[in-house]
């Protein structure tokens, strides 16, 4: 069949988020942290929790504190041999008003801070 892609040609694992910390020297994000910069637009995300009531998981919708939109700061990156553009999303630490929820969050921009994400020579 022309055009498919066969499972076995698929990378055995994916790669979902980037680590702040290590994303300008893990090989998998050091050419995208240098040239591919990209922003993902967002009103807000879920995070998960496991419920020590019914063991259940328990979704948490996080927003910024004034409802505005946001981007996350994200990587971009072309596979060839798929044909595949994807990307991923920057994470850090997280903040310590949502600490309690994940322990890492996505890097957030608010709209006026977007232009120097993407301006890789700072």
């Amino acid at each position: 069949m022309a055009g498919a892609i066969r499972a076995r040609d698929l990378p055995r694992s994916t790669l979902f988020n980037a680590r702040i910390e290590t994303a300008d020297s893990t090989p998998a994000f050091r050419d995208a942290w240098k040239s591919r910069r990209c922003l993902v637009p967002a009103e807000g995300y879920f995070e998960w929790t496991v419920s020590d009531d019914d063991g259940k998981k328990d979704p948490w919708l996080l927003q910024m504190p004034d409802g505005e939109g946001f981007s996350f700061a994200g990587l971009w990156a072309h596979n060839d041999y798929l044909s595949v553009t994807s990307c991923t999303i920057i994470r850090a630490p997280a903040v310590p008003e949502i600490a309690c929820i994940p322990t890492r969050m996505p890097v957030m921009l608010p709209t006026e801070n977007d232009s120097p994400w993407l301006d890789t020579d700072l």
